[in-house]
Order: structure tokens, then sequence, then C-alpha cells
């Protein structure tokens, strides 16, 4: 169970924006800090310990407020085979078994940033074959993160909310300084 106490510890101690940016750029590396962090910020508000049930009208009592009640919660839905996402870069179960993770294994900062920043990477990656230049990319890879595809993003509006955090993030400003 040590290995869980990090979060707590690592939640807390983002008291400046450099320390989130730090963070990211070691956990992340793949990934432009501004990117990253527009996406934690709309996935998870910035929350290690953000769980989300993506199947309709069902939702959590409570989001967790400890390690232990978020490795409970996660253990329950992974046991009870419900789709939900983890942590800061709400990563989904379908891929946290496809990385060969338990969904009680990215509550841990880094683990999740890490396989986040994999998931967009490879969208990106093949989202540069179908498109007009390297932002049109971009974009699509972020609904690709968000939806598995180039197009629900936009629709639900996920990209335009990425798009929105990143232009309004004080992280920008310091990521290019």
């Amino acid at each position: 169970m040590k290995k869980y106490l990090l979060a707590g510890l690592i939640s807390s101690a983002w008291s400046t924006d450099i320390d989130i940016l730090n963070y990211v750029q070691r956990c992340s590396p793949t990934v432009a800090p501004s990117t990253m962090i527009a996406i934690i910020k709309t996935e998870s508000n910035y929350n290690p310990l953000a769980i989300n049930i993506n199947n309709k009208g069902q939702r959590l009592l409570y989001q967790a407020k400890s390690t232990e009640q978020a490795v409970a919660w996660v253990n329950y839905l992974e046991n009870h085979n419900y789709n939900f996402d983890v942590g800061l870069g709400q990563v989904n179960i379908k891929n946290i078994k496809k990385y060969g993770y338990h969904a009680r294994d990215m509550l841990e900062p880094c683990l999740n940033l890490k396989i986040a920043g994999h998931i967009l990477t490879k969208n990106y990656a093949a989202a540069k074959n179908v498109s007009s230049s390297s932002g049109d990319a971009l974009l699509k890879a972020i609904s690709a993160y968000n939806t598995g595809n180039y197009r629900s993003g936009f629709n639900n509006g996920y990209v335009k909310k990425v798009v929105y955090n990143a232009k309004n993030s004080a992280i920008k400003q310091i990521a290019q300084k």
C-alpha cells in the first residue's frame, strides 16, 4: 500500500503552477506540457484520485477523499466490469488493461501521466497520416484521446474544452519561458 500514499502527497504538493509543470515534464515527456496540463485540467481538474463511470446514468456516490477510498472504488469497478476512467488523465480501464496494469495502478500520478502521454502520442502519430497540418493532427489526437476516434471529440465539445484550458492556463506562459 506504500506506493499509493504518493498520490495524496503529490496532490497536496501541487502548490504552484511550476510544481505541476515540472511533474508533467518528468512523467509525460513526449507531450507538450501545455497540452498535457490542459488535458488533465479537462479530465480531472488536477485530481489524481478522480474516478468517472462511463455508463449513462451511473455515478459514484462520492469521489474518493483518500487513496484508500480510491483503491476500494476502482477495485470494485474493475472486479464488476464497469467502463470507467481513473486519475489525472482519466485513463480508461480498456487502456489500463491493454498496457498490462490494474486500475489501482493509475492512482499513482506519474504512471497515470506516462500512460496518458503514451496514448496521446500514439493518437498523434496516427492522426498525422490523415491530417493537413500538425495542428489538425493534434486536435484529432485529442478527440481520439477522449472518444477513440477523430470526430466525436469535436462533436461532444471535448476538443473545444481542452483548447480553452490550454489557452487560459498559467502553465502556457510558464512553459514558454
